[in-house]
């Protein structure tokens, strides 16, 4: 277990900062490209229906999809999209804080062990608390 330092926080973006920047990316990765040729209506049709059939499964096919790898055993799994959600007040920002640093740190997060590794906070509000924040759970977890 490490203390977190500078090294493991990425980016911090302001909404406006973070709408910004996918922004540009999309552009950049939507930007027309030459092509060689263009295939016929119909075939770019197909394969986007097989595309969607691709990401499609049965209720069999789920069933035996393999079991998720945990960031934090039982609670957050990797390769997924999770949501904290609730009404204003919850202490929402604060619990996504303490998981995403013991995932950071490597540290067990209530009992529960956690995979280390990198972590990206998006602050999608409260960004001007946020240094504070950090620096209390540094404070409270320091060895």
């Amino acid at each position: 277990m490490s203390a977190l330092t500078d090294d493991d926080v990425v980016e911090i973006l302001e909404p406006a900062e973070l709408v910004a920047k996918a922004s540009r990316d999309l552009d950049r990765l939507l930007r027309p490209r030459r092509v060689a040729a263009v295939a016929p209506l119909a075939t770019i049709e197909h394969r986007n229906v097989q595309r969607w059939n691709d990401r499609c499964f049965t209720i069999d096919q789920l069933a035996d999809l393999p079991e998720p790898t945990w960031l934090v055993e039982g609670l957050l799994a990797a390769d997924s999209l999770a949501v904290m959600y609730g009404p204003s007040g919850q202490r929402k920002s604060f619990v996504a804080i303490d998981v995403a640093c013991h995932i950071a740190t490597g540290r067990p997060w209530h009992g529960k062990t956690t995979a280390p590794g990198k972590v990206v906070y998006v602050a999608a509000e409260g960004v001007a608390g946020l240094g504070k924040r950090f620096t209390a759970w540094q404070l409270h977890h320091r060895p």
